[in-house]
């Protein structure tokens, strides 16, 4: 008897299917809605309750030092001049209300001699 690949394989390309929709039902992906764009890991042995604020202030610091105004900080990123001011305020609010959208502890990280 004669057969094709094709032929078989499709016994278990089907199984694979069914296993397939139950894992994408399980585990459906990224969520629709607003996702961070960045995300910080850090080691649980250094987190402490004002490690996202300080990680604020230190970004608002070098933000000042290095892109100290709509200008600079445009010209830097080669933001439109009809866009700067916008987007250089939008960051610096965000930079003040809300700097670590993000931050995952990691527990592995510390282990050994320092």
């Amino acid at each position: 008897m004669e057969s094709t690949l094709y032929e078989d394989s499709q016994d278990i390309l089907s199984e694979l299917r069914t296993e397939n929709a139950r894992f994408a039902a399980t585990y459906p992906g990224d969520r629709p809605d607003r996702q961070p764009i960045h995300t910080v890991y850090g080691g649980a042995q250094l987190y402490k309750a004002e490690t996202t604020r300080k990680l604020g202030e230190i970004a608002l610091r070098i933000l000042g030092e290095y892109g100290e105004d709509a200008r600079t900080f445009g010209k830097a990123l080669g933001i439109r001049k009809d866009l700067r001011e916008r987007v250089y305020e939008r960051v610096l609010r965000k930079l003040e209300r809300e700097p670590v959208e993000d931050f995952r502890i990691d527990f592995e990280d510390g282990y050994g001699h320092r």
